[in-house]
């Protein structure tokens, strides 16, 4: 009775150690297949609780498509509250990019679709659009902003030059 229950335990063990090994994602290594724009420095946005800030997701221009599998940035007064793609559909060749906004994501950018789990073609223009609230009275900020994603059963991750501070008076 003792070795049943012991082998149904080994079996459970095994058995989720290979379901494990069957989801392990590869982290890379090596030229990332996306190209964020790094150059966002810092923004401050007064009076505002809610902003949207949107990442240019640059030189996707060929390979499997890209999927987002986190958005996250250290905040101090001001976090991330959610993350979408809002995609172009002029493509990569359209001047205007989200840049900065209110919250909710203005109906003329159509609709966004949530950030985790999209999926980016190559060659598909799209922007990453955070949004951020204040959390602290005197504001703060949220940033560097860091998406990881993975392209196939790679596991890449980037970190932009992306800051946003949201205060009373900038």
């Amino acid at each position: 009775m003792g070795l049943a229950r012991g082998w149904k335990r080994s079996s459970v063990a095994a058995a989720t150690v290979l379901v494990g090994v069957a989801a392990w994602v590869v982290p890379a290594s090596g030229s990332a297949p996306l190209h964020l724009a790094e150059d966002g420095g810092e923004v401050c946005m007064e009076g505002r609780t809610d902003a949207t800030v949107g990442i240019a997701m640059l030189d996707h221009p060929t390979g499997d498509p890209i999927v987002v599998s986190a958005v996250s940035a250290p905040g101090d007064g001001v976090r991330i509250v959610d993350a979408f793609v809002v995609r172009y559909p002029h493509g990569a060749s359209d001047p205007v990019r989200y840049g900065t906004d209110e919250w909710p994501v203005p109906a003329h950018w159509g609709e966004p679709a949530p950030a985790l789990g999209a999926s980016v073609a190559a060659g598909d223009a799209a922007d990453l659009v955070v949004h951020v609230r204040r959390d602290a009275r005197d504001g703060g900020t949220v940033g560097p902003v860091r998406v990881a994603y993975t392209q196939g059963a790679r596991l890449w991750s980037e970190t932009t030059g992306t800051e946003v501070s949201l205060r009373a008076h900038c």
